[in-house]
């Protein structure tokens, strides 16, 4: 074990350690023990406790913001759960102690080696002579006397007599490495948390009821995998290109419910395994009108999956672990291997005939497309009707019905959480518009007989807005024909379906463009129809200055129509455009465009349904 594991070991082993310093004394004459160790023995054993009573608290104060109640006390008490392998618990961590989580991890392994070192020369009992990592050997080997830790001190039986082959000298430099480690590891947590309280960033998110569920780089990085595999995942000849449809989630949860996502049953699928990492559309059949549309989840798998270890020590009644549901379903957690490399997609579609299949993004050694397995249907309607955002806000003939208060609040929070998670991808790269972002048609309400134009309108499933890429085949798409010779193999390549013109400006005006979609959602006003002749710059055109122009007097006119969280969200989004020091390519950025528009507006619309 090279990680944070570790630190569950060490708290298992020290009162074993203990225990055995005790039986070694209860097998000698009162006046051996003194003449032999003076007063030694007893106040390692007192020491010993102390140094465990503020390791366990120095633990506790970093878990509490990363685990539910139960989840903490599992982690406490029982040393070998696989909740202290949770790729979630490690990625919170790294978090919250930021550069200092090597050193953090390091400081833990030199508390291993000293409580190591006493258990050897004690010579406690193991599990085989030949194991490499002797505190795990050693908590397996030995169980606690059951209703012992009630007690508040574990008590443990040994088979055979316990031997203590240290000087006196080595006792107290090891106790005394002990107590030094302690103190950095408080110290630490100290410093941590002045971090904490001395950034504005950090402090907002301290103070805010919701947190990504997943953190944005990671999102960035696996987005971008999943664009290559779907690049290598084409080999199809019956059609020049194919276009993937990538659903733009906001990922944003109540505090209270990330800290629920600890236990894992391989790799970071998390417990329950019926949310998908990306959720993709296809349409199956080529491009005709009567085309059938699959949806696909797809799985990232970045870590091996790790095996379960054996039950261990416990040292207290802990509630019961939730049980695995065999029925639901999801990709094989133990060997993932055991899934095909995809090369065609419309192949695993045909062959299966599924509405919803299941693909892993298997990041563990190459990044390569897995699959199939069945998927849970999702609640997503798609149909033959694709729409574009500009299309569904400033439709002229009432095709569309117009958004509910609540959508709008929806829409705006999910495009620009989605933005700052896909910022430069394939999927969005430099700049994007409301022509880039597009939903289905839901389909008509039969329930009702009305006659309205409101009635006989579309409905755009607005919870559900995408994003679209084409990819064209790795194979050749057509079969030669006299006036088509044959072509070789194309390569595949990336074939961005947007219609922005490529520019090599500030990627700050992106926080422009969300302001000016943030504005044209509330109101369902275009920006042009606002600008006037003094907006224009040279050659009566308009650029990025002028458009701030129009949305500062656009956010004037709209005062008293604005809300609390919008007419912040916009004022951030155009103090942040002309911020000479605003770089979306910085973490810390984007992390503060979270926390001054998404969350407000999370917040809002919490408040508006009576919730939050």
């Amino acid at each position: 074990m090279s990680g944070f594991e570790i630190a569950g070991l060490v708290l298992g082993a020290i009162p074993l350690v203990i225990s055995a310093i005790e039986h070694y004394e209860s097998g000698l004459d009162r006046a051996k023990v003194f003449f032999k160790w003076q007063d030694v023995l007893e106040k390692a054993r007192r020491d010993l406790w102390v140094q465990y009573s503020s390791y366990e608290m120095t633990l506790r104060i970093l878990l509490v913001d990363l685990a539910n109640e139960a989840e903490l006390e599992e982690l406490l008490s029982e040393p070998q759960s696989t909740l202290w392998d949770s790729p979630e618990l490690i990625r919170g961590l790294r978090d919250k102690l930021g550069e200092t989580y090597q050193v953090y991890v390091y400081t833990i392994k030199q508390m291993e080696g000293c409580v190591k070192t006493l258990a050897r020369h004690l010579d406690i009992d193991r599990r085989d002579a030949t194991s490499a990592d002797d505190l795990e050997a050693i908590l397996e080997a030995n169980q606690p006397v059951p209703g012992s830790q009630q007690q508040g001190h574990a008590k443990f039986e040994f088979r055979r007599r316990i031997k203590l082959t240290i000087k006196r000298r080595d006792i107290r430099q090891l106790l005394s490495s002990i107590k030094e480690c302690n103190d950095q590891l408080d110290l630490f947590i100290t410093k941590a948390r002045n971090v904490e309280q001395a950034s504005p960033l950090q402090s907002a998110q301290k103070r805010s009821k919701f947190s990504l569920s997943t953190p944005l780089q990671q999102v960035y990085e696996h987005a971008a995998h999943l664009h290559q595999v779907l690049c290598k995942a084409w080999a199809c000849g019956a059609h020049a290109s194919h276009r993937a449809h990538l659903l733009l989630e906001h990922r944003m949860v109540p505090k209270g419910r990330k800290k629920q996502q600890l236990r894992t049953y391989g790799g970071n699928n998390r417990q329950g395994g019926d949310q998908a990492n990306f959720t993709l559309a296809f349409k199956g059949t080529g491009d005709t009108d009567a085309a059938t549309w699959y949806l696909a989840e797809v799985k990232v798998l970045d870590e091996p999956a790790i095996p379960p270890r054996s039950a261990g020590v416990k040292f207290s009644i802990s509630p019961p672990s939730a049980p695995k549901d065999c029925s639901l379903l999801g990709p094989p957690s133990e060997n993932i291997s055991s899934l095909d490399i995809v090369q065609d997609i419309c192949s695993s579609y045909s062959s299966t005939g599924n509405a919803c299949l299941g693909f892993c993004l298997d990041l563990t050694s190459q990044s390569v497309l897995r699959g199939t397995y069945p998927a849970a249907q999702r609640s997503i309607c798609v149909g033959d009707d694709l729409v574009s955002l500009e299309d569904v806000l400033f439709s002229t003939d009432n095709k569309w019905q117009p958004l509910t208060h609540e959508d709008r609040y929806v829409l705006c929070i999910t495009l620009v959480a989605s933005f700052l998670q896909l910022h430069k991808t394939p999927w969005v790269g430099d700049r994007w518009s409301g022509r880039d972002i597009h939903f289905f048609a839901q389909p008509p309400d039969t329930t009702t007989t009305t006659t309205t134009t409101i009635g006989q309108a579309k409905r755009a499933d607005i919870q559900h807005a995408f994003v679209s890429k084409t990819y064209t085949s790795t194979a050749n798409p057509l079969p030669p024909t006299p006036t088509q010779p044959p072509q070789p193999p194309q390569a595949t390549i990336f074939s961005p379906t947007t219609t922005t013109t490529p520019t090599t400006h500030d990627d700050s005006i992106n926080l422009l463009t969300l302001a000016r979609i943030l504005l044209e959602i509330r109101s369902g006003r275009r920006i042009e129809s606002l600008r006037s002749n003094t907006d224009l710059g040279p050659g009566a055109r308009p650029n990025e200055a002028t458009d701030l122009q129009t949305l500062k007097r656009w956010v004037q006119q709209e005062k008293g129509n604005l809300s609390f969280a919008f007419r912040d969200a916009v004022r951030f989004c155009m103090q942040g455009f002309a911020d000479p020091d605003t770089d979306l390519g910085d973490l810390g950025c984007r992390m503060g465009v979270v926390e001054g528009v998404v969350v407000p507006l999370l917040e809002e619309l919490g408040f508006l349904r009576g919730g939050v």
